[in-house]
């Protein structure tokens, strides 16, 4: 395997939820990769949606934001990029949707 198929195969083991054991990739250091590429895109939506987070407090945005990097893998390699759906999903998450007023302020936010 060449260079740049190993960087496209860590990329996505790193980026892939539902990522199946490879013995190219030790387990363990692929879990510190793993980590830190989630806690990045996390840190990322702090960034941008402060507002969103001094509403729903540091605890419960940490963990919304955890369900939404779940659920929404990175498009690009620019973390500036990212987060461009979270008032949708803020909108239809069912422990956000009663707020009414959050999707909206973080659409006003990205």
């Amino acid at each position: 395997m060449n260079e740049t198929a190993w960087q496209h195969a860590l990329l996505d083991a790193i980026t892939t939820p539902q990522w199946q054991p490879d013995p190219r990739f030790p387990a363990a250091a692929l879990a510190v990769y793993r980590n830190n590429y989630r806690v990045g895109l996390m840190e990322m939506l702090a960034l941008v949606y402060p507002i969103c987070r001094q509403l729903l407090g540091d605890d419960f945005f940490e963990a919304l934001s955890r369900e939404y990097v779940k659920a929404t893998p990175s498009a690009s390699g620019n973390l500036h990029r990212y987060g461009g759906s979270f008032a949708n999903f803020v909108a239809a998450f069912e422990h956000t949707a009663h707020i009414g007023y959050l999707s909206d302020v973080a659409r006003l936010e990205w």
